[in-house]
């Protein structure tokens, strides 16, 4: 592979390595929102139309969504590094492939003088 294939790759990987860990970030902070959220609830005083429970209840929302939206991202972008390393290998078997092709085609032997032993090595027969 080439360098600008392995630089591909590693960007790639520490993408996801950091929207991994804001995931975990973000979990975090929905799990202190909601046990805040249920000390509230469970209190004696506890008004369901307060600003306060208001902004809560928002708060919880946003960071759901965010929550779903990173993992989506995630999912992406794991894909996304899953099909390009195909593509890529892909590629590099094609191009492998063709310099075999083209080492055999240089040995100028015409198809008659060509003897198989085992698959995969060719020798002209005044060689044996």
């Amino acid at each position: 592979m080439s360098e600008k294939t392995g630089l591909t790759i590693a960007e790639s990987r520490a993408v996801i390595k950091l929207m991994c860990y804001y995931r975990e970030q973000v979990v975090a902070k929905l799990a202190a929102l909601n046990q805040l959220y249920y000390s509230m609830k469970h209190s004696q005083r506890f008004n369901a139309k307060s600003y306060e429970n208001i902004m809560l209840q928002r708060q919880i929302s946003n960071y759901t969504y965010e929550l779903a939206a990173v993992r989506d991202e995630i999912a992406s972008e794991r894909k996304e590094l899953c099909t390009y390393i195909k593509k890529k290998d892909e590629f590099y078997q094609s191009v492998r492939k063709n310099r075999t092709f083209n080492k055999f085609k240089d040995l100028k032997v015409d198809d008659s003088q060509l003897v198989f032993e085992y698959p995969g090595e060719i020798k002209a027969k005044d060689e044996k």
